[in-house]
């Protein structure tokens, strides 16, 4: 990046020790655990701005990436505008169609904060599905780890997601499942929509054992709408769906009707037997 980028980058910080959200360069880097020196010398234009150092100002203190760019519009996003803003980094084949990178479970610890790092996402796995649902749209699959949300999702199932729009987020669905990325966290949950009116969301559990989440609307990164599972497949028959249960279900109810048919019968000879004496005693 070249020196008037570097320049529009101090104009940046500028603004922030303007309202007091940092003392100094050092404190800065303090806060995105950077190098003060190397964070002195961008600001100073003697180094090039990092591309990492860039997202992570952007996301940490509204930076306007257009300005930095281009010069053109404010020094600082307002909340309204960062939260419309798409920042997603995405891997692309070689005719630049976008492939489905998959987040195993021991890459989720990383995901929040390396989300953004291209280097990251290209040592994931990716791939691309035939079902013209997954032609338009950014995608992305995950792993389930743990029970938190059984008996709906099982651990080492792999859930299918459409990324939603930061400016989508007002309408989200209640009671469907998502997965919710925030600074440090990765969940898979069912949410409730309290955007309107605490600007957060819940989290639930389908296990009952496990308590709801609530999370605020300026902590969520990203949000990943579940479309498909992939699970492994069982060839057992008890595990076909519900279909023994019912059969039992069916024989339990053939035999009651049959004992209540026999009690009836036999209550229906006791009577007749009750009015044949009845006459023969008159």
């Amino acid at each position: 990046m070249g020196k008037t980028i570097s320049e529009r980058f101090a104009l940046c910080i500028e603004a922030l020790k303007r309202e007091n959200r940092i003392r100094s360069i050092r404190h800065m880097a303090q806060l995105l655990n950077f190098s003060p020196q190397s964070l002195n010398e961008i600001y100073k234009g003697n180094r090039d701005l990092p591309m990492k150092l860039f997202r992570e100002c952007v996301q940490k203190f509204n930076f306007n990436p257009v300005f930095i760019l281009s010069g053109e519009g404010t020094v600082l996003m307002e909340n309204d505008n960062l939260q419309n803003l798409k920042i997603l980094s995405v891997i692309t084949d070689n005719l630049n169609n976008e492939r489905i990178c998959h987040v195993p479970y021991p890459a989720q610890a990383g995901y929040p904060a390396e989300r953004l790092n291209q280097e990251f996402l290209k040592e994931l796995d990716s791939y691309s599905l035939p079902d013209l649902l997954y032609q338009n749209g950014s995608f992305r699959s995950f792993d389930v780890a743990g029970d938190s949300m059984e008996p709906t999702l099982f651990s080492k199932d792999k859930l299918i997601c459409s990324y939603v729009e930061p400016s989508q987020f007002l309408h989200v669905k209640d009671d469907h499942v998502y997965v919710v990325v925030t600074m440090n966290d990765l969940f898979v949950k069912r949410i409730s929509n309290q955007f309107q009116r605490h600007n957060q969301l819940v989290l639930r559990s389908d296990n009952d054992f496990y308590k709801p989440i609530r999370v605020h609307k300026g902590e969520i990164q990203e949000l990943w709408y579940v479309r498909s599972v992939l699970r492994h497949f069982d060839h057992s028959v008890t595990n076909a769906p519900s279909a023994p249960s019912q059969m039992e279900e069916m024989e339990i109810l053939r035999q009651k009707i049959s004992e209540q048919a026999n009690i009836i019968n036999n209550l229906s000879d006791t009577l007749r037997k009750l009015v044949e004496n009845s006459v023969s005693i008159k």
